[in-house]
């Protein structure tokens, strides 16, 4: 993710905005800053220390850049999503490695059957919670990968993982609900 990230920036001509944005129910709501610069605000940081247990958020930075397949100068974004968790993350039992390797391998076998052409592929995110009962819940996707059996087929995998899910904790040791995001398809790094 770095690599991604060091790559856009290279890239950019004119920073326009950053704003961070509170994420609650799996909804955006009125909780925002806004700033200017490639450093966070006070009212930034403020709203990323909140004394919620958990706190998702994205960052969307908007800017100028060069596209580095085109050349061509454009207007565009990035919005990462991150989950501040106050002491412990949700995880998948077996690890994040064999996560991956699971949906990897899946998606791979439903790639070949659906002859996916690498340059309709597009990248979206899945996005789930994993509640504090170990549970998934709120599984969508951020947009489609151009091909809806593929859409489909991950959330299936992500609701077909063949372990249990072990839930976040506050700094109470309480179990609380998180989100995660899983990124698939052609991310251009």
């Amino acid at each position: 993710m770095i690599l991604c990230l060091r790559e856009t920036f290279h890239s950019i001509i004119d920073l326009k905005s950053v704003a961070v944005v509170a994420i609650k129910d799996d909804k955006t709501f009125n909780q925002q800053e806004l700033g200017y610069t490639t450093d966070l605000t006070p009212k930034q940081l403020a709203l990323l220390k909140t004394p919620n247990a958990t706190l998702d958020f994205y960052i969307r930075i908007a800017f100028t850049a060069i596209n580095l397949q085109t050349g061509q100068i454009e207007d565009t974004f990035d919005s990462p999503h991150y989950s501040v968790v106050r002491d412990t993350q949700a995880t998948y039992a077996n690890g994040k490695k064999a996560l991956l390797a699971f949906l990897r391998t899946r998606g791979q076998e439903a790639v070949i059957i659906e002859k996916v052409e690498a340059r309709k592929l597009q990248p979206a995110k899945l996005h789930f919670t994993v509640t504090k009962h170990g549970t998934l819940d709120h599984i969508r996707l951020d947009r489609s990968s151009n091909y809806p059996k593929i859409d489909q087929l991950m959330i299936d995998l992500i609701q077909q993982t063949p372990d249990h899910w072990i839930p976040a904790k506050n700094i109470k040791g309480e179990q609380v609900n998180q989100e995660l995001v899983v990124s698939f398809g052609l991310l251009g790094c």
